[in-house]
């Protein structure tokens, strides 16, 4: 049977004045349009780890966790406001604003 799950968690975290925010979407109860949107943001996302690579975070950083299970596979991603690349801001967004939240400016 072919696994067609799509879900995603954003945990969100420290920042000032401080989050503490856990969302998760599950693209099943989606309206189609917006399942698509996700799956194309989902598939966006960088496939490399390159957390050694970013700058450390500054003080009073928010931190982003994200989850996603695509298909039967699952991915975890750890940013920080200074090391979150366009394609995960986007997806970010996408669940904040399904979650009814804001970005941290």
């Amino acid at each position: 049977m072919y696994d067609r799950t799509l879900r995603v968690r954003l945990r969100l975290s420290g920042g000032m004045p401080p989050l503490d925010r856990d969302i998760s979407v599950d693209g099943f109860h989606l309206p189609a349009e917006r399942a698509r949107e996700l799956d194309a943001l989902v598939r966006a996302l960088p496939t490399e780890d390159v957390r050694g690579l970013l700058p450390p975070p500054v003080p009073d950083s928010a931190f982003y966790q994200l989850h996603v299970e695509r298909y039967g596979e699952r991915r975890a991603y750890w940013y920080h406001d200074g090391s979150l690349p366009p394609e995960a801001r986007a997806l970010v967004r996408f669940l904040l604003d399904d979650g009814n939240g804001e970005l941290p400016a």
